[in-house]
């Protein structure tokens, strides 16, 4: 099987079945040095997508943000560290719990998603320019692709059984996380404080 064949079959065996994909994933032989590279180059690749994203819809991208993230590099720095606190949660929650995954694999489940959901920024992108009413849909879409892929794939890394559990430990540390994550930012001055009721 070609290169081009292997990653589209990959692409439809996540979509179809991602448990057994992702047990597809964690066999590639990947050096680590390889893996922060593609972890940069899908940053890179994300954030152009965003701001082209944002190009088409004027108001509701850069304008929305802080203003220290209209800085590409922050901007860039801030994603990444995200993607490898994401791995970390992978990795550890899952530990803790009695997970027998590792940082490795949880790596490469985190970059595989992020390149499928790559795939779904790339539809949405150009459903604005030809169909602007399905971009929404497809937006929606990838968010429950994500929690989809994210709980099967940390069932396969750690060997879970239950995915209904499984999912909700994944939307709970999110929701845990989101909370710190937007305290932090508050304190750094990196986003706007909460509004005060009157």
């Amino acid at each position: 099987m070609s290169g081009a064949s292997f990653w589209k079959d990959l692409l439809i065996d996540t979509l179809r079945t991602p448990r057994q994909a992702a047990a597809r994933v964690l066999a590639i032989d990947v050096p680590m040095s390889a893996l922060w590279q593609i972890m940069a180059v899908e940053v890179i690749a994300s954030l152009v997508l965003t701001h082209l994203a944002d190009a088409l819809t004027p108001g509701a991208g850069p304008s929305m943000m802080p203003m220290d993230m209209r800085n590409p590099f922050v901007t860039v720095l801030f994603v990444a560290a995200m993607t490898v606190i994401l791995v970390l949660l992978v990795d550890r929650v899952g530990g803790l719990f009695g997970g027998k995954g590792d940082f490795t694999g949880a790596f490469k489940l985190v970059l595989w998603q992020q390149a499928v959901i790559l795939v779904f920024q790339v539809a949405q992108l150009l459903s604005m320019v030809v169909l602007p009413p399905f971009a929404p849909l497809i937006g929606i879409a990838s968010y429950i692709l994500t929690l989809w892929l994210l709980t099967n794939f940390v069932a396969e890394l750690h060997g879970f059984r239950s995915r209904p559990l499984v999912f909700v430990g994944v939307l709970l540390t999110g929701i845990l996380f989101g909370f710190v994550l937007i305290f932090v930012l508050q304190m750094l001055g990196l986003a706007p404080p909460p509004m005060e009721m009157t």
